[in-house]
């Protein structure tokens, strides 16, 4: 297909999209936004690129003051949040002073409301009853949990208001707003595809994938790279009304990507290096075992997010005192007072040592210095990780830049991947 054809050509404008998550919570940091995470995620998928993110207070000045600036930059907007019976639930007295809408009672919503708390043995309280008030001419979206959403249309844009609850967010989008926003974007579709890379640094990636990544640029397809806790992704979206054109011109970014990355490539799309490592674990017949000194469990959190690790996780320690790792580890007292606890010796033994503790094929070990001060005259930022099995042991050690948290994050990630490498290598 040539880049004047109708799948392709129709990669690049699509309708405009604002998301506005309303709650003085998520303004102030209290609570981390997910909603337009997932909102935008989704959006992009039913071909409607958006363009500006809102998160606003309680406060109902702000409600509309970040309502109009939506509605002036959008063609479709979401609203997320302030629909619940309390005082601070401003979203429909807010959408009503900038429609020019009054609210008037639904008797419909008030029946729907008085049902969903009967399903929950529970009798509803009388100020559930003003989640019933929606501003005139709005189509209501009948409740999930107790709050009902609604939408209408101003000027040409389609606004859409849902519940704050991400649960009920997420299923009333799809009930209710999925169709009229596909059908907005003319059948467009947005289609993103992923590559998980570990052990290499986000420039150091971008600079092996130049010529791919001309060539996808020539191709319609956005190319973006994103340094996360696990490595780096690579994104590759693709858009048109044709699903096969832009499946396959998404695809063969993906390709070139794989062939010039090779084993530095953890996983595709939704399996990333955590998922990489449990299957290749599956695949091989083998298990694992781990022992964590500064990663405190995230090496064993990561891990047991993946459903089905529990057939290649024998266990594992959390050995932060220098004691423990003798005294739970089990290895060798005299090796701690020779050796300063965050060292190679010490942590290629506590592979050795958690693998046999554990009975499993392969141990891994993680010690570091994450801060804010050197310990036993190790410098904040040394890290080190080990993996044992049948043949041997292997030992690493590197200074890792950034704070208590992200030495952490990323000495985790080390571990994970040299468990990949060591059954590649297998």
């Amino acid at each position: 297909m040539s880049p004047a054809d109708p799948g392709r050509a129709e990669a690049g404008p699509s309708p405009r999209a604002a998301i506005v998550s309303v709650g003085t919570e998520i303004v102030g940091g209290d609570q981390v936004d997910t909603n337009a995470a997932w909102l935008a995620r989704r959006l992009r998928s039913l071909g409607v690129r958006p363009r500006l993110t809102v998160a606003v207070s309680d406060d109902l000045d702000e409600l509309v003051d970040g309502l109009e600036l939506a509605l002036a930059r959008a063609d479709v907007v979401v609203v997320g949040g302030g629909l619940g019976p309390t005082s601070d639930d401003r979203t429909r007295e807010a959408v009503a002073q900038v429609t020019g809408r009054a609210l008037s009672r639904r008797p419909e919503l008030v029946e729907a409301i008085e049902d969903r708390f009967a399903s929950f043995d529970r009798r509803m309280p009388p100020s559930n009853r003003v989640q019933a008030d929606l501003p005139e001419g709005a189509v209501a979206m009948p409740p999930v949990g107790t709050a009902p959403g609604f939408s209408l249309s101003i000027d040409e844009v389609d606004l859409h208001v849902l519940p704050g609850v991400p649960w009920e967010l997420r299923a009333l989008f799809d009930r209710h707003v999925a169709d009229p926003v596909a059908a907005r974007s003319g059948g467009r579709r947005e289609l993103t595809r992923v590559v998980h890379v570990a052990g290499l640094g986000e420039s150091d990636v971008a600079e092996a994938l130049a010529d791919v990544e001309a060539a996808a640029v020539a191709d319609h397809v956005e190319v973006a790279y994103l340094a996360t806790r696990g490595g780096i992704r690579v994104r590759f979206t693709a858009a048109g009304h044709d699903r096969d054109d832009v499946a396959a011109r998404a695809g063969a970014a993906v390709d070139a990507a794989v062939g010039v990355l090779g084993t530095a490539v953890v996983g595709l799309d939704h399996d990333g290096l955590e998922v990489a490592v449990v299957r290749a674990l599956e695949a091989a017949g083998r298990t694992v075992a781990v022992a964590e000194s500064a990663t405190g469990g995230l090496v064993l959190t990561r891990l047991t997010d993946v459903p089905g690790v529990s057939a290649v996780l024998r266990g594992g320690a959390v050995v932060y005192a220098t004691e423990t790792k003798a005294t739970v580890a089990g290895i060798d007292p005299a090796l701690l007072d020779a050796h300063p606890a965050v060292s190679e010796p010490v942590t290629e033994a506590l592979a050795v040592a958690v693998r046999a503790r554990f009975g499993a094929d392969l141990g891994v070990a993680t010690t570091a210095v994450a801060g804010p001060d050197e310990q036993d005259g190790v410098a904040v930022g040394t890290a080190v990780w080990a993996v044992a099995d049948e043949h041997g042991s292997a030992v690493w050690s590197r200074h890792l830049p950034g704070d208590r948290s992200a030495v952490r994050d990323r000495l985790a990630s080390a571990a994970i991947d040299a468990i990949r490498r060591r059954l590649a290598s297998s």
